[in-house]
Formats: C-alpha cells, sequence, structure tokens
C-alpha cells in the first residue's frame, strides 16, 4: 500500500476559462497526513504558443508576465507532465484552495490538451481529491471558536485567504503568488486541525464518493447540513437539505431540497416555470465533487441562532416534505430539470466535457503518442484516431510544443491556424480584438511600469505573426 499524502497545489492562471485559457505557473508541496512537509516545493512555469493570447487583468493580479513564463517556462506537455506525476503519485490527496472548483479543471484541460488521461490523476493508486475552500466556510459556520473570522463591509463573511492568513497571523508573503498561495493554505489547514480536529477529520473520512452518496440516499432522505458556494454567503454558505431525487441524465448528481423553503410552495409552482432552481429551494451536488456535509447533530441551539436558522421553520418543512412525493411531480421536475443545454459546434480545445469520451481504440493508439521518438514521428499517427477532435489536437500538440519541428509547408499550415484563431472575433476564446481592448482598460496598478510595457511587446509581436499594423 502506497504511504497517503497531501499534495497542496495552485495555478496562477493567465484567464478564468480553462477550456481556453492556460496555466501560467504551478506550485505545489507534500505532507503527510498530520499536515508535516516531506518533499520540496515545486514551482513551474509555463511557456505560452503563437495561438494564444493571454488576459491582461489576470497578469495584473498576479504579475506574470509573458516574458516570465517563456524565459523561464517549459513546453506545456512537459509542465504538465511534471504535475501529473506529483498529483499522480500513489496515495496522493491532491488539494489546495478552491481547487476542485477551479484549479482541477485546469489541470484537465492542459492534460487533455497534451494527450494525457484527464482524471486518472484523481483516482488511480489510492488517489483522491479534496478542497480546504468549503472546510473553512463548515469551520467558521459551525466551530468557528480559536480562529479569526474576517468580514466584509457588508458583514457577510470574508473567505478570500489573504484576509484569512492576515488575520491569524499566517505567513503569506505575496497573495497570487502560488509557491506562498500554497503555504497558506496549508497554514490555514494547521489552525484547522489545531483548534477543530474532530471536525476536520471527519469532513476528510467523508469525501469520497461512496461516503457522499451514502449521506445523499434518496430513499431514506435524512436531513443533512450542506456547505457549499452554491448557497449564498449571506447564509454562511449552509443550509439544511434533504435529498430529493437523483438526476435522471447523470448518476453523479443529486437534487436536494433547502429546507429553508416551503415544500408546499414548490408542489405549487409548475415545473415548467422554474428558471432558477435555487429559488425554490433546489439545490444540485456530484457525489465525485466532495461536497461537505454533516450530520443535523453538529448544529447546536448556539449556532442556529448566531447563523440566523428558523429551527421551528426546518422542522415544519420536514414534517411537510412528503407532499412533494404527489404522483407525478417529482418526475416531471426531474425532467424539466434534465433538459440539456443547447450548444453549438465545440472547438476540439474546449471538448473534455461536452464532447464526448473517446473510443477504446483510440484510446490505446493515445498512449502511443508519448511512445513516439520524436516530435517529427508524431506525422506517422496523424490521421489515424477515428475521433476527427484526436486528429486535429495531435497536430495543434505537435505545433504548439514544437514548433520547430514544423517542415515549410507545416509552418504555413500553423501560422494560417493561429491568423484564424485570434481573428476570430465570434469564437469563445480571447482573440485579438478583445486582447487589446483589455489592455487598453486594464489597470496594473503599481505595477505599471514593468507590465504594460511587456503586454505592449506582446502585442505588438502578435501584430506582425497576424500581419496587422503595428502603429
Amino acid at each position: 500500500m502506497p504511504t497517503p499524502s497531501f499534495y497542496w497545489f495552485d495555478y496562477e492562471t493567465f484567464g478564468l476559462d480553462p477550456a481556453w485559457d492556460r496555466p501560467a505557473q504551478f506550485a505545489g508541496l507534500r505532507t503527510d497526513l498530520d499536515l508535516k512537509v516531506v518533499g520540496e516545493p515545486r514551482v513551474l512555469y509555463n511557456r505560452l504558443t503563437d495561438d494564444y493570447l493571454p488576459d491582461p487583468g489576470a497578469a495584473a493580479i498576479t504579475g506574470i508576465t509573458p516574458s516570465t513564463v517563456n524565459q523561464e517556462g517549459l513546453r506545456e506537455v512537459e509542465f504538465i507532465r511534471q504535475v501529473r506525476a506529483e498529483l499522480g503519485a500513489p496515495g496522493t490527496c491532491s488539494l489546495g484552495y478552491n481547487t476542485i472548483g477551479f484549479d482541477d479543471h485546469f489541470t484537465r484541460y492542459t492534460l487533455y490538451r497534451n494527450f494525457f488521461d484527464p482524471y486518472e490523476h484523481e483516482w488511480a493508486n489510492g488517489n483522491s481529491r479534496w478542497d480546504l475552500l468549503d472546510i473553512v466556510r463548515l469551520t467558521r459556520a459551525l466551530r468557528p471558536e480559536g480562529i479569526a473570522w474576517p468580514t466584509r463591509d457588508d458583514g457577510s463573511p470574508n473567505n478570500k485567504l489573504e484576509h484569512l492568513s492576515a488575520a491569524n497571523g499566517i505567513l503569506h508573503a505575496q497573495a497570487h503568488d502560488a509557491l506562498s498561495d500554497v503555504h497558506a493554505t496549508i497554514g490555514m489547514a494547521r489552525l484547522i486541525r489545531e483548534h477543530q480536529p474532530r471536525l476536520f477529520d471527519y469532513a476528510f473520512a467523508h469525501r469520497g464518493r461512496q461516503a457522499v452518496a451514502e449521506k445523499l440516499n434518496v430513499q431514506r432522505r435524512e436531513p443533512q447540513i450542506l456547505v457549499s458556494s452554491r448557497i449564498p454567503a449571506a447564509r454562511s454558505h449552509l443550509a439544511v437539505v434533504l435529498p430529493l431525487m437523483l438526476h435522471p441524465g447523470d448518476a453523479k448528481k443529486v437534487w436536494l431540497f433547502d429546507l429553508a423553503h416551503d415544500p408546499e410552495a414548490l408542489l405549487a409552482t409548475p415545473p415548467g416555470e422554474i428558471e432558477k432552481p435555487s429559488q425554490h429551494g433546489l439545490v444540485s451536488v456530484r457525489t465525485n465533487q466532495c461536497p461537505v456535509m454533516v450530520p443535523m447533530s453538529v448544529l447546536r441551539d448556539a449556532d442556529a441562532e448566531r447563523l440566523g436558522i428558523d429551527r421551528a421553520a426546518l422542522e415544519r418543512h420536514l414534517a411537510a416534505a412528503g407532499v412533494l412525493d404527489t404522483a407525478g411531480f417529482l418526475p416531471e421536475l426531474a425532467s424539466h430539470l434534465d433538459t440539456p443545454v443547447v450548444d453549438g459546434p465545440r472547438d476540439a480545445d474546449g471538448s473534455l466535457y461536452g464532447g464526448g469520451f473517446f473510443g477504446d481504440e483510440d484510446r490505446r493508439r493515445i498512449h502511443h503518442v508519448h511512445a513516439v521518438a520524436s516530435p517529427e514521428a508524431l506525422r506517422e499517427l496523424e490521421g489515424q484516431f477515428l475521433d476527427a477532435r484526436l486528429n486535429e489536437m495531435l497536430w495543434r500538440y505537435r505545433a504548439r510544443n514544437w514548433p520547430e519541428s514544423l517542415d515549410h509547408d507545416e509552418q504555413a499550415r500553423w501560422q494560417d491556424f493561429c491568423r484564424d484563431r485570434l481573428l476570430d472575433t465570434k469564437a469563445p476564446w480571447r482573440d485579438y480584438a478583445s486582447f487589446m481592448a483589455s489592455l487598453a482598460t486594464t489597470d496594473f496598478g503599481a505595477r505599471e511600469d514593468s507590465l504594460r510595457p511587456a503586454f505592449e511587446q506582446l502585442a505588438h509581436d502578435a501584430a506582425v505573426r497576424l500581419g496587422l499594423p503595428t502603429d
């Protein structure tokens, strides 16, 4: 059996959309389950490619320039290979601060673009994942003793990592530097483990899909305390929920009923009129995304009063929840909630979640991509995949990682691809025009003198490649 460990990690990125944007920096540090550091920290940078323009606003936050990643960074395939080796080490529970909601998607898409399995590191060899953000929310709401909790101007919870670190004397030398954020996250975990060890250990032990599914058994319908970003901050991201029904089109998705709402009101609403489910007490969670839940017994009277939870209303709504089993209502509701989102054709890069799984034969061929003797040898695999996405992705994979391997005709094809991509003003990714508009309006603050010239140089170089005026 592999020795279990935590691998704490963070990305700084050049934008917010994992399908189209790129990681700029990765940092990670391994600890044992007692949160003692084992091993050395890793910091990696990811080079840009000619078919991509970063968001200047992202750099205004992180301070990372295109020249930094291009001079100090790795080809993306090597960058993500090293990330994968850390996250995929046997026995690893990978986690950070909002990693399930943000960073994990960047890992998956970058693996996907570079012909690695986007999910294997999360489950193979005894591996798992977790996220400290909802543990912070849980501790703040139900066991806040011993920890300083900053608030926003309106009195709502402020769970930003840099503000929690400052309030609790945790070293956080540079917010939005990946390694600094990792150290601060570990510091926050230690603080929670020190003051609320039972809560921390309970949440960790019940993070897995089977444990979550047991809590959300729709036959037993036992109320649970859910902590989630889907619950407003004004309610401390906490709700008492009742498992209601499985999502008909997705076995990993469960619909819950928020007992702050009256089930009679939901029953009186025709399902076809429900546009925003949360406004009617309907909340969904996925069993494979480590939703944080604890039993009702954890809620003390003092906690309920402090959080503004009306216990009497909860009990009334729980007692009345049986009305939702009125013949035909839940099947009709489920059918409405299962209405697929209409989505147009997706570019190969963005089809990880929406394009379907690759067939077994293509999956076997994918393994050959990293076994070839040289980038030039990848030509032998072109056109060999059954799924058209993979044939297009293979070409991009070589051009992005080894542009020097392209012959004359391939260079011309790559230049045309980059030009078409960056001049496509209707595309979901950042085109040249939107990049320039963002550059014109971005406030770089104290970093103005270093960042603006760096991005103006990037804009000039892009204009030259695209054949645009540079005046």
